[in-house]
C-alpha cells in the first residue's frame, strides 16, 4: 500500500512539474526560430542536442506544445534517448522521466507516426542519432499511467506552408 502511494505521490508531482514547465517563462528563452519554406511560409524551428531529463529536453517540450496542432521543424540529436521503432511503425524516444533512471514509471515521450514516412530523417548509429524534419504536432496525450506522449507525424517538404 505505502508502494502504492509513492507512486501516485511521483505521479501527481510529476502533473505539477509538467504544468508549471508549459507555464514557466524562462523557458521561452529556447531561442526557437523560424525556417522559410519554397512557399514562402515560416515554420517554427528547433536545434538542439536533447538528452533524456535535461533541460534541452524541457525546451523541446515546450516547444512542441507551443506549437499544438501546427508544423514545425526540428533538427536534434537525441543522446541517451534510446529511440525505438514499434513495429516499423512507430518511432518514440522518451524526454524525461517520473524516476530517473527507471524507465515505464512515467514521464514524457515523443511518438512519431511513420505511416507515410515523407521526408523524415533518422540516423540511428549509436554514436550519431540525428533526426531532421519537418512535422505536424498531432496532439498532446496523458497523464495516462504518468505518461504525458506528444504525437507527430513528417510531413513533405513541398507540404510544409
Amino acid at each position: 500500500m505505502k508502494d502504492r502511494l509513492n507512486l501516485l505521490l511521483k505521479i501527481t508531482l510529476l502533473l505539477i512539474l509538467t504544468q508549471l514547465i508549459y507555464s514557466c517563462e524562462f523557458i521561452n528563452e529556447n531561442k526557437s526560430e523560424t525556417r522559410e519554406t519554397n512557399r514562402g511560409a515560416r515554420i517554427p524551428s528547433f536545434s538542439k542536442d536533447i538528452e533524456k531529463n535535461s533541460s534541452g529536453a524541457l525546451e523541446l517540450s515546450k516547444f512542441i506544445y507551443d506549437n499544438k496542432s501546427n508544423i514545425i521543424y526540428l533538427d536534434v540529436n537525441l543522446t541517451t534517448n534510446n529511440p525505438t521503432f514499434d513495429g516499423g511503425r512507430i518511432f518514440s524516444f522518451t524526454l524525461t522521466d517520473l524516476v530517473e533512471g527507471q524507465e515505464n514509471m512515467g514521464g514524457e515521450a515523443v511518438q512519431i507516426d511513420l505511416d507515410n514516412r515523407e521526408d523524415f530523417y533518422f540516423d540511428e548509429r549509436s554514436f550519431s542519432q540525428h533526426m531532421n524534419g519537418y512535422f505536424k504536432v498531432i496532439g498532446i496525450t496523458g497523464p495516462q499511467q504518468g505518461w504525458m506522449t506528444s504525437i507527430l507525424k513528417p510531413v513533405k517538404i513541398e507540404d510544409a506552408q
